[in-house]
């Protein structure tokens, strides 16, 4: 599959026409089949690359030139890891973050492509690197 509209996975299963339920538990499995987890995800090159993480982190990363600015590049493909792994791949964004200072991106792409999810607090964790103001993990509705 190459499109990345979802609602056409909502609608209609590949190999049938029957509904394809995602309220269920293999949501995440219907996903990973579908997109797979592949960290170099499905866009091309943005740029002409300037710097680009090792194979060895836990996401690809890279700043690319486009005219005379540099921008950063980053594709988050799961958030569905263990504790040491999170933990790594914390250490890899920073020092990914460091490169995208040292080099003055004007911007960060965040490329979710196909990223099932997994541990929400990480999510939460890695995309507050981003932002100017933290972020606070969502309420349940009795709080």
């Amino acid at each position: 599959m190459h499109r990345t509209d979802t609602t056409i996975l909502r609608s209609r299963s590949f190999r049938s026409n029957k509904p394809l339920d995602f309220s269920g538990s293999d949501s995440f499995a219907l996903t990973e089949s579908l997109w797979g987890k592949t960290k170099n995800g499905y866009l091309p090159n943005l740029g002409k690359i300037a710097w680009e993480a090792p194979p060895t982190c836990s996401f690809r990363s890279y700043v690319f030139q486009c005219g005379n600015t540099s921008y950063g590049f980053i594709r988050f493909h799961t958030y569905k890891m263990g504790a040491e792994e999170r933990l790594k791949a914390i250490a890899d964004v920073d020092e990914a973050i460091s490169k995208f200072q040292e080099h003055n991106v004007r911007g960060v792409v965040l490329d979710q492509t196909g990223n099932a999810g997994g541990h929400f607090l990480f999510a939460y964790s890695l995309l507050s690197h981003f932002i100017k103001t933290p972020l606070r993990p969502p309420c349940s509705a009795t709080s």
